[in-house]
């Protein structure tokens, strides 16, 4: 079974290709997809862009909801790992 363009190149080694990738599943309406490929590659930007012009709303909330936990996720490692400032 043959594959088109986009998933040959969705798995390549260099981000620009990849974002190529997610620029096909946007302009084909695959807008899930686009910002799943995005995600992967911490292209944030791309995946808002993305989110808007599909202008579905369960979309953005999801992306809303991912963007929300990256930052949970973030506070708690940083916290975790930060040095105790003791003061006298």
């Amino acid at each position: 079974m043959a594959s088109t363009i986009h998933e040959q190149i969705e798995k390549h080694e260099l981000l620009e290709m990849r974002r190529v990738a997610a620029y096909i599943y946007k302009k084909a309406g695959r807008w899930k997809q686009s910002i799943a490929l995005s995600k992967k590659d911490n292209l944030y930007k791309d995946c808002m862009e993305t989110c808007s012009q599909s202008g579905d709303r369960e979309l953005s909330e999801d992306l809303l909801i991912y963007f929300i936990e990256q930052v949970f996720i973030f506070l708690s490692f940083s916290l975790r790992y930060q040095t105790p400032v003791f003061v006298n």
